[in-house]
C-alpha cells in the first residue's frame, strides 16, 4: 500500500488510533481478568498480563486497519473510522513502528515470564500478521476467516492467561472456554454481516461466500447456542453466581441480533454502554480478589 499525503497530527486524529477498536481490546481485557479472578491470583506481577493482552489486542486491529484502509476508503463510515484512511503515513514508518512495538512485547513477555512468555508473544504476534497481512490474509479465506477469530479472538487471551499462570485447567475453564469460542464466532458473523456490502465488492469471507440471508440465520443459530449452553452451565452449577451479571450485561447485545435487519451495524451507543458495565464490573470482581487475599 502506496501512502503519499502527509501525516494528520491533529490530536483528535491520533486519540482515533489509540481508541478505535476499544470495545475489542476492552472485551479481551475482561476476559483476561475473568481468568485471573477465577483462579485467585492477583499480584503486581500476573496484573501486567491485563496492560499486555489489552496492548496486544490493539496492536492486533490498528494493524488490520492499516490493512484495510484501501478497502475502508471505499466506503464512507469506515474510512472515517479508520485512522489510516484519515491520516495517510509511509509504509516504512508503519513497519519501523511494528517492529519496534512487537520488539518491546517480546522483551517485557521474557523479563516477565520467561519462555512462556516468549511463546504467547511470537504466537500473538503471527497470528496478527496471518489474519490481516498478505499473502496469507486469513481473514479474507472462506472458513479460515471464522476459524481464526473463533480461537484468537475471545478464547485466545484467557487461555493464555491460564498459561502464563501455570494453572492446572478446571471444568469452569473448559465451560468458559466454550462459551467464549461461540462468543467469538458469532461476533465475526455479525460484523460480516454488517460489512456485506463492502465486502461482496472486495473480497471474500465466509459471508460473501454463504450468502447474507444464511449467514443471518447461522448467526441466530448460534447465538440460541450460545445462551442455552451458557444457561444450562448456571443451572447445573459449573458457573458460579458472580459470573451472571457478565451474562446479563451481554444480554442486549444478543437480542439485537433477533432484531436488526441485514447490514446494520450495532449502535455506538449500545457498544460504549457494553463496554462500560463489562469494565466496571471486571473492576468490582478484581477488587474483590484483592480484599480477599
Amino acid at each position: 500500500m502506496k501512502q503519499t499525503t502527509a501525516i494528520d497530527r491533529r490530536p483528535r486524529q491520533w486519540l482515533k488510533l489509540f481508541l478505535n477498536h476499544m470495545d475489542a481490546w476492552g472485551v479481551a481485557l475482561i476476559i483476561a481478568a475473568l481468568a485471573l479472578v477465577v483462579h485467585g491470583s492477583l499480584s503486581v506481577r500476573y496484573a501486567t498480563i491485563l496492560l499486555a493482552v489489552a496492548g496486544a489486542y490493539w496492536l492486533g486491529f490498528a494493524y488490520n486497519d492499516y490493512q484495510d484502509a484501501p478497502l475502508d476508503a471505499l466506503e464512507q463510515e469506515k474510512g472515517r473510522k479508520n485512522f489510516f484512511v484519515g491520516a495517510q503515513i509511509p509504509d516504512k514508518w508503519v513497519r519501523l513502528a511494528l517492529v519496534a512495538v512487537s520488539g518491546l512485547f517480546v522483551l517485557g513477555a521474557w523479563l516477565l515470564f520467561g519462555f512462556r512468555g516468549i511463546g504467547v508473544m511470537v504466537i500473538s504476534l503471527l497470528v496478527i500478521w496471518a489474519y490481516s497481512g498478505r499473502p496469507l490474509r486469513l481473514k479474507s479465506r472462506p472458513g479460515l476467516d471464522l476459524l481464526t477469530h473463533a480461537l484468537f479472538v475471545e478464547s485466545y487471551p484467557y487461555m493464555v492467561t491460564l498459561w502464563l499462570l501455570g494453572a492446572a485447567w478446571t471444568r469452569l475453564d473448559y465451560a468458559l472456554v466454550t462459551i467464549l469460542l461461540l462468543a467469538s464466532l458469532s461476533a465475526q458473523l455479525e460484523q460480516q454481516l454488517a460489512d456485506y456490502e463492502l465486502d461482496a465488492r472486495t473480497e471474500p469471507n465466509f459471508t460473501t461466500w454463504l450468502g447474507a440471508r444464511r449467514t443471518l440465520g447461522l448467526l441466530r443459530a448460534v447465538t440460541i447456542a450460545l445462551a442455552l449452553i451458557a444457561v444450562v452451565l448456571v443451572i447445573e452449577g459449573t458457573v458460579p453466581p458472580y459470573m451472571i451479571p457478565f451474562g446479563l450485561i451481554a444480554a442486549p447485545m444478543l437480542a439485537r441480533r433477533f432484531m436488526q435487519g441485514l447490514g446494520q451495524h450495532k449502535t455506538a451507543a449500545l457498544t460504549v454502554g457494553t463496554l462500560a458495565a463489562g469494565l466496571l464490573y471486571a473492576a468490582v470482581a478484581l477488587s474483590v480478589l484483592v480484599l480477599a487475599t
